[in-house]
């Protein structure tokens, strides 16, 4: 579960309300990154929204751990028959190992799931925007970020797969790991009884993912208020 990311994200929102405060003093009134500001402090808050709509939807699927075992185990048997088109993803949903629950619980988790995944990468990729915004947008004192695996993520398996040098880039497989839901992967590692995407996997997982962003926000942000004084 992503507990730590929720520390993380409040950490870096009072960083940026600091910030926002410092760009109170060094900018005209009607600056437009005034309003860049305001949409970061926006954005910060929606990317906290999708992780604890995503974590509330794991729930069904996380709660046992020894129900999360036997469906790890089912998804590296079976996942590669969805992908080959052996079985629908009616069929692959219908005989995922499942507490007793009103049918069609677990299909709309991953499907929800999948929903708040891709917006909080579209969302993070708008705050990658801004912080790397050129003149006259580039905001003082910050410095531009790299976000390797939101870029990745976003660009190669949710808004161009087509341009993506991957095997089978259309895909919509998802799995739900320790390190959170993995776009378009369909084999997962099993060590140490945790769950993690396996080694061919872009995507590594989005607890993952989102904490190393959130970590180069708040560097960057750092950097800008100590270079102040």
């Amino acid at each position: 579960m992503p507990h730590d990311f929720f520390n993380e994200i409040a950490a870096m929102r009072s960083a940026w309300k600091l910030y926002s405060n410092y760009l109170a003093t060094v900018l005209p009134i009607d600056d437009q990154r005034h309003d860049l500001a305001s949409e970061v402090t926006v954005r910060l808050e929606q990317m906290e929204i999708c992780m604890r709509l995503i974590q509330e939807r794991m729930t069904p699927i996380t709660s046992d751990p020894a129900l999360l075992a036997k469906t790890f185990a089912y998804i590296e048997s079976n996942g590669p028959r969805l992908i080959a088109g052996e079985i629908s993803e009616e069929q692959y949903f219908a005989s995922m190992p499942t507490e007793e629950r009103e049918p069609g619980v677990l299909s709309t988790a991953f499907s929800h799931i999948r929903l708040f995944t891709e917006s909080f990468y579209n969302v993070a990729w708008r705050i990658r925007e801004i912080f790397n915004s050129p003149p006259p947008r580039k905001m003082p004192g910050l410095t531009k970020i790299n976000s390797v695996s939101i870029r990745v993520v976003r660009n190669h398996l949710i808004q161009h797969p087509e341009q993506a040098n991957h095997k089978r880039p259309f895909r919509q497989e998802m799995l739900i790991m320790d390190d959170g839901p993995s776009l378009k992967s369909s084999a997962v590692l099993l060590k140490r009884g945790r769950a993690t995407a396996d080694i061919d996997s872009v995507d590594k997982g989005l607890f993952v993912n989102a904490s190393t962003f959130v970590a180069e926000l708040q560097a960057s942000v750092a950097r800008a208020l100590a270079s102040q004084g």
